[in-house]
């Protein structure tokens, strides 16, 4: 039966039927009111529940947390409170429960005094009240926001050493404090959305042709998110390319070295299959592993990878280097460098003493060995020779270098130099002026040490044997007896110590042989001299003569034979005594009549010498020409009408004419025959050098010598057989005389021709690819562009201009922010012209900058420069540029801290994008510096009757609690309650604020986005009831 329920005065009727059930957050006591509500019934004027009075009041509790939903994060300290009363199907737990919990392995609490405490304590106050947090020091612990066991799911780290060395990590979150948290365990852990950005290394991409992946901690067990593919459990992709990264001086060891194969390019990538050898410097450098003795060899695989000898990947280690150290030692000598000396003992041998790097054998540091010098030889420091051989020496692998352990110092075991002989002073014979510090002995022999001086004179009653002279003297220097032994002095020529001797010398002094030439026979030199019976023929070289003609026979010979004694040299065909060896003199050969000049001034007769009938002028002589008709001399200066003078030098050198500094064989080379100069190049040739032309008698000519070279133009070649076509050149040379010009090389082709060039490529400009542009420049606008034969074809037309984050470089001509340009061929060559058909000498190039935008409304500029580039485009910063910017007051960083939003941060232009800045504090790139400053707004306090169905992270700044710009609220009024009738919230029973990012205050985006101090309140309902009957914290 339906019994009406229409009310009269707050009064229903009898019979009448409702069921009453408790609001969000209360419930009955009476489980099954609990979960089905209150049946009631209206009889004899009052409400009944089966039979009884039913419960007025809802109990107010706390939502129970379910373990899968709630609880999933966190497990239980306390004991978890029994199901007793619901609200539904809802478990609800009563005032006064308190809970405790911890977060489970891998999440953390997001409350910082709990993260603190390591547990949570809440206990429930129930209603709109809900949770009651024991750890918090705030004024307001409690509320429907709060509750147990709220955990963050958290990240493992990705190991970087684990990533593809192809794959380069442009920002770890490890790198900001505030992207991570460290457990009771000590391991850092990242927060939810901290993101590792990647990138493959030039050269490099990922198999869906991208090259950067960035992954996002979604924590738990959805791992890391590619944000690309939006894959949970995500993990870091490999770089895939038919190169690998460089190999670079910062990827080695300091003191190691790398060398690559042909098949290796240069750059920032190496080509697939290139080989590099990484080996330790040589000559004291090794690695200790006898297997890297050769050093590493590392190949490019096709997945981009470096793969060692050994099959593996190569993994650099925790300083970046693919290498083992290079360990410093001293190089094994070698038989070479053990040429003055020896061992005194065995030298170390075996693998933990000598080392390997290629062919180089090296001691390890530590070793020593003991050496000594050989027989006429001496170390070259006072203080080695002092501690007397053999000396030991200890390998220092920190310098290098071998220490002798007896004085400290460094040294070289296998230095010894070569000392002199020096015995004891014969009879009449006295040394001097050699210090005791420089004499050793050896072998049983006395040695003077290299550089010593000896002053050697005669005493009374005897006579230097050359000379007959008793006071004379000799200083010798030690050049060593490998070296020559003894050196004169004053003549740099050999010598031994002079040995005195009483009158009557034993035979006759060295003949000197400048310029000439000598057989000779019983010539041995003894004791400084040659001896007697010593024969000896001399002949002048050719340029030369001798000093006196009568000197020598009619083959232009002296024959001498030493006589010895008083006597000294004899002439062997005129039988005189005491003759003086021949000198020789250098002359010049004179040439008169000259063929293509007349002398102007001759060499007279006293510079004139005749030797069997040839007339030859002395050296210093000086004479002058002038070219005859129809000759001319070869350069300006010889043709400005002065006589050509020229100086007789001799030997070798001949004639010399001062004002170049020339040398030639007759004064006559000066002069040359004339040629008429060659025709203009056609189109296509180009003169690479051309010979001087001048005017003669009203003719424009070219002198003897000459020479044009020629080559063809960018787009033609010589035609295919001809001689030229080798080299792309042609070298044409004036001889004259009738001969015309000849091609250099051959000489054999009279009167040569300029071998025109012909048109060696199809029309087409150099190449633009409109599709991709060169760096920084967008093609705005193209016309019959396409590409051919690796040009582009004829006709085509184009705009081109700067891109965002690009300016016009300074360092080409071509500094406008646009350029039009078009594609044209003359039938000959083609070339770009711009809009007034003017050749294109350059393309436009863009660079990298950041435009001058001054810096966002939210933040506020603490120090930087001035633009430093002024283009067309007005103001830009140079790539590299720094400004430092803070946060507006009631402002902080979307990645900031609100509790430091003050804090400075460096922002610096990267340019080449429309979001050029980036800032050193934080990740990602921003249009302006502070553009990621936002304000804040005041955290709305919620009214009684108002939840938040969203509602955004808060935050403390100051004293205040905030919410940042952009963030948004909904609310609604819960059951029971409900927005006045009329406002814009009625309809839909919700209301949108949104902190705004202009103003710092809530704006209503569901009014119109109007200005507003908080949210809308909601107002209580209330309604008819039997008897007069109102439900505390229930609805019917």
């Amino acid at each position: 039966t339906s019994y009406s329920c229409s009310a009269s005065s707050y009064t229903y009727r009898e019979g009448c039927t409702a069921v009453s059930q408790c609001k969000e957050n209360y419930y009955f006591l009476d489980k099954d009111a609990g979960r089905n509500g209150q049946k009631l019934t209206c009889s004899n004027g009052k409400w009944k529940y089966n039979g009884r009075e039913p419960e007025t009041t809802c109990q107010c509790g706390c939502l129970g947390l379910l373990d899968d939903v709630q609880l999933k994060n966190a497990s239980y300290v306390s004991v978890k409170p029994p199901s007793d009363h619901f609200n539904g199907d809802t478990v609800m737990w009563p005032k006064g429960t308190v809970i405790k919990t911890k977060c489970k392995e891998g999440f953390l609490f997001r409350a910082k005094w709990n993260q603190e405490k390591g547990t949570d304590h809440y206990s429930c106050r129930g209603g709109d009240d809900g949770w009651n947090d024991h750890q918090e020091s705030g004024d307001y612990p409690y509320g429907l926001g709060r509750a147990p066991g709220q955990c963050s799911p958290q990240c493992t780290p990705i190991d970087t050493r684990d990533i593809p060395s192809n794959v380069k990590v442009t920002f770890d979150p490890l790198s900001n404090p505030r992207l991570y948290t460290t457990d009771v365990k000590g391991n850092k852990l990242l927060v939810t959305m901290a993101t590792y950005n990647l990138e493959c290394a030039p050269g490099f991409k990922y198999a869906d042709g991208t090259t950067q992946q960035k992954l996002v901690c979604r924590g738990g067990s959805e791992g890391y998110e590619d944000l690309g593919s939006n894959k949970r459990s995500a993990a870091v992709k490999t770089c895939i390319s038919k190169g690998c990264p460089a190999i670079t001086a910062t990827n080695v060891d300091p003191s190691a070295q790398i060398e690559r194969s042909s098949s290796c390019s240069s750059g920032d990538a190496m080509n697939e299959g290139c080989t590099v050898t990484i080996k330790c410097k040589k000559p004291a450098h090794y690695f200790a592993n006898p297997n890297l003795a050769n050093g590493y060899t590392l190949k490019c695989s096709a997945k981009g990878e470096w793969i060692d000898q050994s099959g593996q990947k190569a993994k650099p280690n925790d300083k970046g280097s693919f290498t083992d150290q290079c360990l410093g030692g001293c190089p094994v000598l070698s038989s070479s460098d053990m040429a003055n000396a020896e061992y005194s003992t065995a030298a170390p041998t075996g693998s933990s003493s000598v080392f390997n790097n290629g062919d180089q054998q090296i001691y390890g540091g530590g070793i020593r060995i003991s050496t000594k010098c050989k027989d006429g030889f001496a170390r070259p420091n006072e203080k080695d020779r002092k501690s007397a051989d053999p000396i030991t020496f200890n390998c220092d692998a920190n310098t290098n270098s071998w220490v002798n352990t007896a004085t400290g110092d460094k040294g070289s075991p296998s230095t010894c130099q070569s000392g002199c002989k020096l015995p004891a002073a014969p009879e009449g014979t006295t040394f001097a002026n050699v210090p005791e510090s420089n004499l050793f002995k050896s072998g049983g022999q006395q040695y003077a040490i290299l550089g010593s001086r000896v002053v050697v004179s005669c005493n009374n009653d005897y006579e230097d044997p050359k000379t007959a002279n008793p006071k004379a003297s000799q200083t010798l220097v030690c050049k060593g007896e490998n070296n020559g032994g003894w050196v004169d002095e004053s003549s740099q020529q050999s010598a031994q110590p002079m040995i005195c001797v009483k009158s009557g010398a034993k035979g006759c002094e060295v003949t000197s042989l400048n310029n000439a030439d000598a057989t000779k026979e019983n010539c041995d030199i003894l004791d400084g001299l040659m001896p007697e019976n010593c024969k000896i023929t001399i002949k002048c070289k050719e340029g030369t003569i001798p000093s006196d003609p009568k000197a020598v026979d009619g083959s232009g010979e002296q024959s001498l034979v030493c006589i010895a004694k008083n006597d000294g040299w004899k002439d062997s065909k005129t039988g005189k005594t005491k003759i003086q060896p021949l000198k020789c003199v250098p002359v010049c050969t004179m040439m008169d009549p000259l063929t293509q000049s007349d002398f102007v001034k001759k060499a007279d007769a006293a510079n004139l010498v005749t030797m069997n009938g040839k007339t030859y002028v002395k050296q210093g002589t000086t004479v002058s020409i002038k070219c005859k008709e129809p000759y001319v001399g070869k350069t300006e200066r010889d043709r400005n009408g002065d006589p050509i003078e020229y100086t007789c030098r001799g030997g070798n050198d001949g004639w010399y004419k001062p004002a170049t500094g020339e040398i030639s064989r007759t004064p006559g080379d000066s002069c040359g025959a004339l040629c008429d100069p060659l025709p203009m190049s056609g189109v296509g040739t180009l003169i690479v050098a051309n010979p001087q032309v001048f005017e003669y008698k009203g003719e424009s000519k070219v002198v003897e010598g000459g020479k044009y070279r020629f080559k063809c133009a960018n787009g033609y070649k010589y035609p295919d057989g001809t001689p030229e076509a080798a080299n792309n050149q042609q070298s044409i040379i004036c001889k004259g005389d009738g001969k015309g010009y000849v091609n250099e090389g051959t000489n054999k082709t009279n009167a040569a021709q300029v071998t025109p060039c012909v048109r060696g490529s199809s029309p087409g400009c150099d190449k633009l690819d409109v599709v991709n542009p060169p760096l920084g420049v967008n093609v705005t606008k193209s016309a019959g562009c396409s590409l051919s034969n690796d040009k582009t074809s004829v006709g085509c037309e184009l705009s081109m201009e700067c891109a965002n984050g690009f300016f016009p470089s300074s360092k080409t001509t071509s500094t406008q922010p646009k350029q039009a340009i078009k594609c044209v061929d003359d039938g000959t060559s083609s070339s770009w012209v711009d809009t007034n058909t003017n050749a294109v000498i350059e393309m436009i190039k863009c660079e990298a900058g950041c435009p001058s935008l001054g810096v966002s409304k939210n933040s506020k500029l603490e120090s930087g420069n001035e633009p430093s580039i002024i283009s067309p485009a007005g103001p830009f910063y140079a790539v590299g540029s720094k400004i430092t910017v803070k946060c507006a007051p009631g402002s902080v960083h979307r990645n900031g801290d609100s509790e430091n939003p003050s804090e400075t941060m460096e922002y610096v232009c990267r340019g080449g994008s429309a979001n050029p800045w980036s800032n050193s504090k934080y990740p990602g790139l921003e249009k302006v510096p502070g553009d990621g400053c936002l304000r804040t707004c005041i955290a709305p306090q919620l009214a009684p009757g108002v939840r938040a169905t969203s509602a955004p992270a808060i935050h403390s700044m100051g004293d205040n609690i905030v919410v940042r710009g952009g963030e948004r609220y909904k609310l609604k009024c819960i059951d029971g309650y409900h927005y006045p009738a009329g406002s814009p919230f009625e309809k839909n029973n919700e209301q949108i604020l949104e902190c705004d990012n202009d103003s710092g205050k809530l704006k209503d985006i569901s009014n119109g986005g109007a200005l507003v101090d908080g949210p809308a309140k909601c107002i209580k309902n209330t309604g008819d009831g039997c008897a007069d009957m109102t439900q505390k914290n229930g609805k019917v």
